[in-house]
């Protein structure tokens, strides 16, 4: 199998983001303390086991300003709520909006990828499939 140039985002993806969801994921609950325990070792192949599979898909994935976009809209939402965790203003209507709206974009992104994959890697193997059984008929009559 050659690679391509659509590939290299994927390996890109494939080497980054599992250890940054991890450490995301480790800071976010507090999980520092763990060591030792199977919590950790659970997650981190559950993590990597997402981010292989988007890594496999993201060959499909024709318009990355679709995904990069609400990408860096989360990123911003997170910082938000971050820094409002900060500065003890976290109950806020403020904060409250960042929240949802970090979920609404998180959404978002996975329903680029996943349309993105289906148009672009499904159903032209489907279309493949079916002139392909459409010649076998036309050849067998």
């Amino acid at each position: 199998m050659r690679f391509k140039r659509s590939d290299l985002p994927g390996i890109l993806i494939a080497s980054v983001a599992p250890a940054l969801l991890f450490w995301l994921f480790v800071r976010s609950f507090g999980l520092e303390l763990h060591h030792g325990t199977p919590l950790l070792g659970a997650m981190a192949g559950n993590i990597a086991g997402g981010a292989a599979t988007f890594a496999v898909l993201s060959r499909f994935v024709r318009r990355w300003d679709r995904v990069v976009i609400p990408l860096v809209l989360l990123i911003v939402c997170v910082v938000g709520v971050l820094v409002l965790q900060r500065t003890g203003d976290d109950v806020s209507s403020l904060a409250t909006a960042l929240k949802i709206g970090g979920v609404l974009l998180f959404g978002l992104i996975n329903i680029a990828i996943i349309l993105d994959v289906l148009v672009h890697g499904l159903n032209p193997s489907l279309q493949r499939r079916d002139a392909r059984l459409a010649r076998e008929r036309a050849e067998a009559q």
